[in-house]
């Protein structure tokens, strides 16, 4: 398995959700940030972003990008 990729892509998700909660909640962006409901939210989108890397490296999708091992 290729942990470093996995937690490459949570740490993005949980990034991302960082970032849109402390610009919806900019009167009180601690407060919002420090609660269970956002360890959830950001717990969600990590993992989220854990599935997404999982399906594409099972289907094996390129994004229009050769690869360059193959010889």
């Amino acid at each position: 398995m290729d942990a470093p990729a996995y937690l490459g892509a949570f740490a993005l998700g949980g990034l991302v959700a960082l970032a849109e909660m402390l610009a919806r909640y900019r009167d009180e962006p601690f407060r919002a940030v420090c609660s269970w409901a956002s360890a959830a939210y950001l717990l969600t989108n990590g993992g989220a972003s854990c599935v997404a890397l999982y399906v594409i490296k099972t289907a094996d999708w390129r994004f229009g990008i050769a690869d360059e091992t193959a010889s």
